[in-house]
C-alpha cells in the first residue's frame, strides 16, 4: 500500500483556476475559477505548511507560456488541506516561541510541520475525526461538485510534498478497500486519472513500517476510454505517465521507483529537477518547486502528451 495507514475512503482534491474570473466557493479552503469548456482538468494538492491564496498560480503560468493552448484546454483546480490543522499548528508555534531561547526561522518552522503534520495525519487514520479522514472527506466532496459541475471528465493530478501521499492514499483506498458503492463514479475514485506529476515525494520515509512497498495501480484501466480505441497500452502508458520530481539536494524528496518492483512497475519515470540557483543542495529547496522553470518544463510535457492523444478520440 501506499503508506501504511489507509484503511478509508478519504481523498483530497484541489479545486483550482484557469485565469478567469467566475469564482465560487466549494469546501473548506477550495477555491474554482472556471470560464471555458476544456479538454481536461488539472487538480492540485499542496504540500506541507501554509499555502498562498493561489499557490499553483507560478507553475501554471510557467506552462501556459510555454504553451498558451493549454490556458484554454486545462481548468486548474486547487486543494487547501492545511485549514484543517492550522489553528493547532500555530498554537504549537507560538508556545514554543515563548520560549526565548529559542529562535525562529524557516527551517525551524518546516520541520515541525513535517512532524507535527506527519503524528497527527498517522495517528489519527483510523478516527472518524481524526486529520486523516477529515483530509479525505473533503477531497470526496470537492471531487463531487467538480463532477457536478463538469461532468465525467479526464483528470490530471499535481501532488507536493505530503499532498503526493494524501493523493496515494485516496486512490489506494478505493483501489483495496471496496468502498466503490452507489455513491461513488470513476471521477470521484479518480479512475480519470491522465496523468500524475509527484513533486518531492516524501513517500519513502512513510514506507519504513511496510515490508513490501507496494504502489498504487497507475493507470486505472477505466482510463482507456478516454482514448482511441485503437491505441495500444504501450502507447496508453507512454503517454498517461506517473512522473516522480525530486531535487537532489532536497532531504524530504526521493526517487521512487527503486522502492519496490511495484513502483518500477506503476512510475513511469524518476526526474531530477532544479528549483533554485540559489538553493540546489539546501532543505529549504523543498518549497520551491511551484516556481521552477525546471519543473514546468517536464510537467508542460508531461500535460501536453497526455492532451494530445485525448485529442485524437474526437
Amino acid at each position: 500500500m501506499c503508506i501504511g495507514v489507509c484503511k478509508s475512503h478519504t481523498i483530497c482534491l484541489l479545486t483550482g483556476s484557469s485565469l478567469d474570473a467566475s469564482k465560487s466557493t466549494g469546501p473548506r479552503g477550495a477555491i474554482t475559477l472556471n470560464n471555458h469548456t476544456s479538454t481536461a482538468h488539472v487538480l492540485v494538492v499542496h504540500g506541507l505548511g501554509k499555502p498562498e491564496q493561489d499557490y499553483s498560480a507560478p507553475l501554471r503560468k510557467r506552462i501556459e507560456r510555454q504553451r498558451p493552448d493549454l490556458a484554454e484546454r486545462l481548468t486548474w483546480h486547487s486543494f487547501v488541506w492545511y485549514d484543517l490543522i492550522a489553528e493547532r499548528e500555530e498554537r504549537l508555534w507560538h508556545k514554543l516561541l515563548n520560549n526565548s531561547q529559542l529562535k525562529e526561522h524557516r527551517l525551524r518552522r518546516l520541520v515541525l510541520t513535517v512532524l507535527a503534520t506527519a503524528t497527527s495525519y498517522q495517528s489519527g487514520h483510523r478516527s472518524e475525526h481524526g486529520l486523516y479522514q477529515t483530509i479525505q472527506s473533503h477531497l470526496i466532496s470537492q471531487l463531487t461538485e467538480i463532477e457536478a459541475r463538469h461532468g465525467d471528465v479526464p483528470i490530471f493530478l499535481i501532488g507536493h510534498s505530503f499532498g503526493v501521499l494524501v493523493l496515494c492514499n485516496y486512490i489506494w483506498d478505493w483501489q483495496h478497500f471496496n468502498l466503490i458503492d452507489k455513491h461513488s463514479t470513476p471521477l470521484v475514485r479518480l479512475e480519470n486519472t491522465i496523468g500524475f506529476a509527484s513533486l518531492a515525494s516524501p513517500l519513502p520515509i512513510f514506507q519504513l513500517s511496510n515490508r513490501n512497498a507496494a504502489a498504487i495501480r497507475f493507470p486505472h484501466p477505466r482510463v482507456r476510454d478516454f482514448f482511441p480505441r485503437s491505441m495500444e497500452w504501450t502507447e496508453l502508458r507512454r503517454r498517461v505517465r506517473w512522473d516522480n520530481y525530486f531535487t537532489p539536494g532536497d532531504v524530504l524528496a526521493y526517487p521512487l521507483r527503486e522502492l519496490s518492483d511495484s513502483y518500477a512497475e506503476n512510475v513511469n519515470e524518476d526526474i531530477a529537477v532544479g528549483v533554485s540557483s540559489f538553493l540546489p543542495w539546501q532543505p529549504m529547496s523543498h518549497l520551491y518547486y511551484w516556481s521552477s522553470n525546471n519543473v514546468a518544463e517536464h510537467v508542460t510535457e508531461q500535460i501536453s502528451g497526455a492532451l494530445d492523444a485525448l485529442e485524437l478520440r474526437r
